[in-house]
């Protein structure tokens, strides 16, 4: 049975025009099981997705549906900003030194997360920015430096890295 999410609901509704029945279903990010190729439908918030084969990956048996359900679009956007846009080193094409250093906003995020393990990967070194409860999980991460975006000093302090 497809969902229809209420936001999508909220767009027909007040727009006489708009039919309910040609909706189409939300949602980028699933998991599961390949159990049928089909046509007719969309969206990742259904009980059936269809799929392009070359945008799926074979979960490995270790990750659960519901973590391997969020690696595209948090994985897509770290690789999007350090590759696509900055083209900065990677995993294939490291730096030797750690001569050039990124800064994370929001390090706990999820893009946050995969950003810091890719930088990491590239050979920069990470400073990142969290409340103080993530900070150990986001070293164990790989971020060198991490500060708490709520201290109202936190932008000195990072430039004081610096001088």
């Amino acid at each position: 049975m497809a969902t229809v999410p209420r936001l999508t609901k909220t767009h027909v509704k007040g727009y006489p025009q708009a039919s309910v029945k040609k909706v189409a279903i939300s949602g980028c990010d699933f998991a599961g099981v390949v159990i049928e190729i089909g046509l007719e439908l969309n969206g990742a918030y259904a009980e059936y997705v269809n799929a392009c084969p070359w945008t799926t990956i074979k979960l490995p048996d270790s990750l659960s549906f519901e973590d391997g359900s969020q690696l595209t679009a948090c994985g897509l956007t770290a690789c999007q900003a350090l590759y696509q846009s900055q083209n900065l080193p990677s995993a294939e094409n490291p730096i030797t030194s750690p001569s050039l250093d990124l800064l994370v906003w929001s390090g706990s995020s999820s893009v946050g997360h995969f950003t810091i393990q890719l930088a990491k990967l590239g050979g920069m070194r990470v400073i990142a920015t969290a409340s103080p409860k993530h900070f150990d999980r986001l070293k164990a991460l790989g971020a060198d430096e991490v500060f708490d975006y709520r201290d109202p000093e936190v932008v000195k302090k990072d430039s004081s890295l610096y001088e």
